[in-house]
């Protein structure tokens, strides 16, 4: 998704113009924000609910002392960043004032076409009784090809625009029908489903079916389902459960952080054919190094090694593993 953002925000500058008064702008006010349907990780307070897809997701891995911690980290990149582009790019299209009749039952953006010149895009959202449900829709020029949805959804509004609940896919591997210019290069896999809640505490829920682990010491394709938990300024709870497509292997992995990031993961293993199979706990320190002669995440507990004293050197108390996918 990340082409389409800047392919668009030409042809979107150059439809805007001044309007007195602004139907969309309830529509623009439900649609999830991309900061806030992220999947967090574990860190320090206050960016413990939410991981920055634009920068740390995108960019190399926080010096993360466990091995589990990274693979929370990873793991919740490979689904951050196509969300954090899809929303984005929608966020950049309802910037502008719509191009169709917007009403107090519909609003469409676009169809406009890309700087590339060779495919259309347009958004377009319903009002239905008490939600909102949406569409971003893309179709090569030539030919007049039939519309292919790359993101729907349905969305609730909750006390302001900055809380609410809903659902969404992302349809990532239906860019690949569309034409694209030299040098373009696939980067986000499968389709995901999220279903998302923010009106208390952030709470996410996510299915990626043929996606694509963006570990770079070890990718492969991958079905996951993801569930994350945060109540702000207490760390956050992610539970995974992976298949790898390409080996069999399934993990789970229940990863539980505070404040100060400080956590402890819980992992149960199996290879292919069944064996092996296992459980492993690590713990690891706070951002800031916690006791201070430890480094900043550097493991505490680890039952592989053996190290460490699990009752006393582990924030959380006792294991809690999740069921294998």
């Amino acid at each position: 998704m990340k082409k389409l953002s800047s392919t668009l925000v030409a042809a979107f500058v150059l439809a805007a113009c001044a309007q007195k008064s602004d139907p969309a702008q309830q529509y623009r006010d439900v649609l999830p924000q991309a900061e806030i349907v992220q999947i967090g990780t574990p860190s320090a307070e206050p960016n413990a609910g939410a991981l920055s897809a634009r920068s740390d997701a995108l960019g190399q891995s926080p010096s993360y002392g466990s091995e589990y911690a990274q693979t929370s980290y990873w793991t919740a990149v490979s689904v951050n960043g196509g969300v954090w582009w899809t929303l984005t790019l929608v966020k950049v299209i309802t910037a502008f004032p719509p191009s169709a009749d917007c009403s107090d039952t519909s609003c469409t953006w676009g169809p406009w076409a890309g700087d590339d010149g060779l495919n259309e895009w347009k958004f377009h959202a319903d009002k239905v009784a008490d939600h909102f449900e949406y569409q971003l829709s893309a179709r090569a020029i030539a030919g007049a090809a039939p519309w292919t949805d790359l993101l729907t959804g349905t969305a609730f509004p909750g006390a302001d625009r900055n809380h609410g609940n809903g659902s969404f896919t992302v349809y990532f591997d239906r860019q690949d029908a569309l034409p694209h210019p030299d040098g373009w290069v696939k980067q986000d896999y499968g389709t995901l489903d999220v279903n998302y809640d923010n009106r208390t505490r952030i709470a996410i829920d996510a299915t990626l079916a043929g996606g694509k682990d963006q570990d770079p010491a070890n990718p492969h394709m991958m079905d996951a389902t993801y569930s994350f938990r945060r109540d702000p300024g207490h760390g956050g709870d992610l539970g995974l459960g992976v298949v790898n497509v390409d080996t069999s292997e399934r993990l789970s992995l229940h990863t539980r952080w505070d404040g100060t990031g400080a956590g402890r993961s819980d992992v149960h293993y199996q290879a292919a054919g069944g064996s092996p199979d296992f459980t492993s706990t690590e713990c690891w320190a706070g951002a800031g190094g916690i006791p201070p002669w430890v480094p900043a995440f550097g493991e505490t507990y680890d039952d592989k090694v053996p190290f460490g004293t699990e009752a006393t050197d582990c924030v959380f108390n006792p294991a809690d593993f999740l069921p294998l996918p």
